[in-house]
């Protein structure tokens, strides 16, 4: 392999990442076709696993890996892609889906999922809320992030809005998607701008914002959001 170029993969490499796929969109297609009802036990590990595998493998250098991370981002939207068909199918309203999806917001190596994986979550809290009955049932106590660490992590997406196809506007509106189950009507004023700051950013593109003004709105609503929890309550994202 030459200096500074990408190494080839072998066949068994990319027999591997096109069985990873197959196996992913053969998922797709039985949800779609109605033959899994459910996605929870093997489905959804399945997807996560996939998931776990391309984020933590497109963290390293991209000159590093096969075709410089081709076949690994070619698994990531398969995955990705793989979700959304079974969340559109209705067949994904599930606490352990909805706690897993969460999971991921937190974590770094995710970021380039964000935007789709914000769509789902956003997609899920609206399925969520007119089942609200159903979806207060069947929680229980899991390890998921904490309010706090969800609102300080969306903002913290939002502040580059255009990068990862858009994921700051995805990044709000998932966070005004959780309102009604995670946060309430309190800070109500605050949560108004949250539309307004969408319909500002569908206004402009990444080279006619002023991203000094639109950092200083984000901080400025921040702190209007803090108030939602009582300072004992409030956990540094990290």
């Amino acid at each position: 392999m030459r200096s500074g170029t990408c190494p080839s993969p072998s066949p068994v490499q990319r027999g591997l990442v096109l069985v990873r796929a197959a196996v992913l969109q053969a998922i797709g297609t039985l949800v779609s076709a109605g033959y899994v009802d459910k996605v929870e036990g093997w489905p959804l590990n399945y997807i996560a696993l996939q998931l776990a595998v391309s984020a933590n493998s497109l963290e390293r250098p991209m000159r590093s890996l096969p075709l410089g991370g081709l076949l690994e981002k070619m698994v990531q939207k398969t995955s990705l892609a793989t979700l959304e068909i079974i969340i559109a199918s209705g067949r994904g309203i599930s606490q352990e889906l909805w706690v897993r999806l969460l999971g991921y917001v937190p974590h770094t190596p995710y970021t380039d999922s964000m935007t789709p994986l914000c769509r789902c979550l956003r997609i899920l809290a609206a399925q969520r809320q007119q089942h609200r009955q159903a979806a207060h049932d069947c929680r229980e106590p899991v390890a998921s992030p904490t309010p706090q660490q969800l609102l300080a992590r969306l903002l913290v997406l939002s502040a580059s809005p255009f990068e990862g196809e858009g994921r700051g506007v995805a990044a709000l509106l998932l966070l005004n998607a959780l309102r009604p189950e995670m946060y309430g009507d309190e800070a109500e004023q605050w949560w108004m701008e949250i539309p307004a700051m969408v319909q500002y950013l569908d206004g402009h593109s990444k080279f006619s914002l002023d991203q000094t003004a639109w950092e200083h709105k984000l901080l400025e609503v921040a702190r209007g959001l803090l108030f939602i929890f009582p300072a004992p309550e409030w956990v540094a994202f990290h």
